[in-house]
């Protein structure tokens, strides 16, 4: 039996279609849209939750050159947080890890978000990802036809410890 192959809307257009027909949703062809990698996904175990929402704020400031700049008031004022000093850890946190860069110059900091693939790989150069998320990393990276990550080296560097997910982390 011969296999026949749809042409045209892929899966997701005829069940928005379908289910959703009336949704007004965000237009992604338009201005306003900035891009989330979707590996991303696969290492939201590693992120504090404040973590993420600093990177996610960054990565929604950045324009299509990866670079963005602002005080830890703006942030704080933006993520609705009371102290500003206590947004520091938070992004050395991300530093450390290895999916942002800062630097200051005429005393403004400018800050680049590092591609999340890039960041990956230092962690697992580390031995900073267990072997079983590293093995969903990889699945995902399968799907998305990327080459594999593979730990380049055997330095042993403790794992990092998944976050608490009880609600305390409250600024």
């Amino acid at each position: 039996m011969a296999t026949i192959r749809r042409r045209g809307k892929g899966k997701a257009a005829r069940v928005r279609e379908r289910l959703f027909p009336d949704a007004k949703t965000f237009n992604t062809n338009s201005a306003g849209f900035v891009p989330l990698p979707i590996v991303l996904r696969a290492v939201q175990w590693m992120f504090r939750s404040t973590e993420w929402v600093i990177l996610t704020n960054i990565l929604m400031r950045c324009g299509p050159e990866q670079v963005c700049w602002f005080t830890l008031q703006e942030l704080a004022y933006d993520l609705n947080y009371r102290s500003v000093t206590k947004l520091r850890p938070y992004l050395a946190a991300l530093e450390d890890k290895g999916f942002l860069i800062s630097h200051e110059e005429r005393g403004i900091r400018y800050y680049c978000p590092v591609d999340a693939r890039v960041a990956i790989q230092k962690l697992a150069d580390s031995d900073r990802i267990p072997g079983d998320r590293l093995d969903s990393i990889n699945d995902l990276f399968e799907l998305l036809n990327q080459d594999e990550i593979a730990p380049s080296s055997s330095n042993v560097v403790p794992a990092i410890e998944h976050p608490q997910r009880d609600g305390t982390d409250a600024n």
